[in-house]
């Protein structure tokens, strides 16, 4: 998965995961995503089409030669210059994670399907925080568009819990408000907690202590979306810089 996006390559990242394929290396860069290519050897490649300039068809084509499937996940598509390629790479638009999710399904039911086909799109939240009920452990879109809309009190969550997160996440969707939302990851839970403040992060780290499947060693971290600050900025700084918590 390459992207220069550090959120939406999370995102993808757990969609990815949901469908059941293994993230073999994520790249912010086209020579970082050349040089994944040639050592890992991917069955598929994911890519934003933007990079800078034209660097970034150095991708497809390496993916290309090692017999990996492209999907370029963009918001722009130009077709004339990717049908030029011997492996038309498939196309989603950005930032749509459903119709990613569905062609990666697709890929694994037909390899040889080389298409997006149409399909309805459901609605979007107007209001992330009430937004669209959760479809299951790991709805990215809802979580995606959530983060996009946070605001200043917003709380955030992650749990890094090795190989136990499904049945962790799957646990911890009991505990949730209407308009909470949760994003699983291979090794990690992450909450988002629209309004939750201090508060309500606490109240939510109390009773995931109290989830089976949440080990002693597992570490919790939290923030709190600060004025001004973006969701996108916020969840970075979950990942790399949260506030400890014991569970």
């Amino acid at each position: 998965m390459c992207d220069e996006d550090a959120l939406l390559r999370d995102m993808v990242e757990a969609v990815i995961a949901r469908t059941g394929h293994d993230v073999v290396g994520l790249a912010d860069s086209s020579a970082g995503a050349v040089g994944l290519i040639g050592t890992a050897r991917p069955d598929v490649v994911v890519l934003d089409l933007l990079l800078s300039y034209d660097t970034d068809f150095d991708i497809i084509e390496s993916a290309i030669e090692v017999g990996a499937r492209v999907v370029v996940f963009s918001r722009y598509q130009d077709t004339d210059l990717l049908e030029r390629y011997s492996e038309t790479p498939m196309f989603v638009p950005k930032p749509d994670l459903i119709a990613l999710e569905e062609l990666l399904r697709r890929l694994e039911v037909d390899a040889r399907d080389h298409e997006v086909v149409a399909h309805e799109r459901r609605a979007r939240p107007t209001i992330a925080a009430a937004g669209p009920p959760s479809t299951g452990i790991g709805d990215a879109q809802a979580f995606f568009e959530a983060l996009n809309e946070a605001s200043p009190g917003d709380g955030m969550i992650s749990l890094e819990v090795g190989r136990q997160a499904e049945t962790v996440a799957a646990d911890a969707t009991e505990l949730l408000r209407g308009g909470d939302r949760l994003l699983l990851f291979p090794t990690a839970v992450r909450f988002f907690l629209p309004g939750a403040g201090e508060e309500g992060i606490q109240s939510l780290v109390r009773r995931l202590s109290g989830v089976g499947a949440v080990a002693r060693e597992t570490v919790a971290t939290s923030v709190i979306v600060a004025e001004g600050e973006r969701g996108a900025d916020a969840f970075t700084r979950l990942k790399h810089h949260g506030e400890r918590r014991d569970v």
